[in-house]
């Protein structure tokens, strides 16, 4: 690639390292629009344990007579630098970046032989079923941790080398779904019960170890009691007030949704008199 960069007004100094071009971060700070040299030096520092050793390191560089250690990003760490910045080009800065590695990519397959090309299969990707999985753990994880899914996905694709998320390669699907869920916290001051996944043996030695158990289960008892009575209710009060005035077209359309209400309700209700039936041998 040819070795000149430049965003917004900023020329980059590329350091060229195994081909790749590499971008300080007194730089970044500039094209990012910091006021301070070592803004990106301090995200970095907040942010550490998300770089990996191919998107940050360190090089010695002579500034005058002087011999100094900066810090340089790869495109990769430049682009989670433009992640973990707020300023008000930090998404233009991402967009920029994202269409530097993908001249970066053109760029490496115009370079194999040709006979090198032919070889290379294309990597085989998961059917929107196969991800399905996932898309489950990533959506625990935004859930858990409180973050939005788009920067769920960003770290993802950091994590993995990746320029883009979905379609998700089938050779790493099992290792994507295995690292987000290890990024998900787990529910803090709760007790787990070992439950095995054909039978609920164990249901009745742990609850012993768990003194709320008996109330958490009232709980869930009276719950299920007071489905059961706006369960049958809260359809005929919706509809009593929409009354015959309403239009076919608006009625019909209420309907729908009533109904999809009452089923919910009804498949909660179940769902809270199985957990009750299953917590009273646990509980005798």
């Amino acid at each position: 690639m040819s070795q000149a960069l430049c965003f917004n007004d900023v020329q980059f100094k590329i350091i060229s390292r195994n081909g790749q071009p590499w971008i300080t971060a007194r730089q970044l700070s500039q094209a990012l629009g910091y006021a301070r040299e070592d803004s990106v030096l301090k995200i970095y520092e907040r942010n550490k344990e998300e770089f990996s050793s191919m998107m940050s390191a360190t090089v010695k560089m002579t500034v005058g007579l002087t011999e100094v250690v900066a810090r340089i990003f790869s495109m990769r760490g430049c682009h989670l630098v433009g992640i973990l910045s707020r300023t008000p080009v930090a998404k233009a800065f991402r967009r920029w970046v994202l269409d530097v590695l993908d001249r970066l990519a053109a760029e490496e397959r115009a370079a194999l032989p040709p006979s090198a090309a032919t070889l290379v299969p294309p990597k085989p990707y998961c059917t929107n079923t196969e991800v399905i999985p996932l898309n489950v753990a990533i959506n625990d994880w935004c859930k858990r941790a409180g973050i939005v899914r788009i920067k769920a996905l960003e770290r993802i694709r950091h994590q993995f080398g990746l320029n883009r998320v979905f379609p998700w390669p089938k050779e790493k699907l099992d290792e994507a779904i295995a690292w987000v869920r290890a990024q998900s916290p787990a529910p803090s001051g709760h007790a787990h019960l070992p439950v095995s996944k054909t039978d609920l043996c164990t249901l009745p030695v742990q609850a012993s170890h768990l003194p709320k158990l008996h109330t958490l289960f009232k709980d869930i008892q009276r719950a299920a009691e007071c489905l059961a009575l706006s369960e049958n209710w809260t359809h005929l009060a919706v509809r009593f007030e929409l009354g015959d005035a309403a239009a076919p077209a608006a009625k019909h359309a209420v309907d729908m949704h009533v109904n999809a209400a009452w089923y919910a309700l009804g498949l909660a209700r179940s769902s809270l008199l199985a957990a009750v039936a299953v917590g009273k041998p646990a509980l005798a």
